[in-house]
């Protein structure tokens, strides 16, 4: 009988959340460096929802779709990684690294502008999906060792 977490330490879920990484990875990088925001149809619907719901006001739409990015392919890429070095260290520390660099490129880019309060974004959205990992993560290792048998 398969507990609640135990597939979270499965090889065939570790191999499909490097898939789902890889394509959000692909998604923010192409996103962060579209030449404008409106190119992207109906995020500002969506992210003005949840920016309203979550904060009290649709003006940071575009601040919950930085947090939520990052908190999405942080907590799937620690997800997708066996090694706790890389897990709680490198990944988050490489997305931060990420989400700088893309952060500058916007300079060069017509319409687009480097804002710091989108990099504190990302750093809310990056703690949030490690710690929500990590949380999943605990408990999935911990279901693991009941089912281990007593020596």
């Amino acid at each position: 009988m398969m507990n609640t977490f135990d597939f979270l330490l499965q090889g065939w879920w570790i191999r499909l959340m490097r898939i789902v990484y890889a394509f959000l990875l692909i998604v923010i990088v192409v996103l962060s460096l579209v030449p404008t925001e409106e190119s992207v149809p109906g995020s500002n619907l969506i992210f003005g929802f949840l920016a309203e719901l979550l904060l009290g006001s649709a003006d940071h739409a575009d601040k919950m779709s930085h947090m939520l990015a990052y908190a999405a392919i942080t907590g799937v890429g620690m997800l997708g990684i066996i090694r706790p070095l890389g897990r709680f260290l490198l990944l988050p520390v490489s997305m931060l690294l990420l989400s700088a660099l893309l952060e500058l490129g916007q300079g060069a880019i017509a319409g687009r502008t480097p804002d710091m309060m989108d990099l504190l974004a990302n750093l809310v959205g990056v703690a949030t999906g490690a710690a929500v990992a990590g949380f999943l993560l605990m408990l999935a290792r911990q279901q693991a060792q009941r089912k281990q048998p007593a020596l």
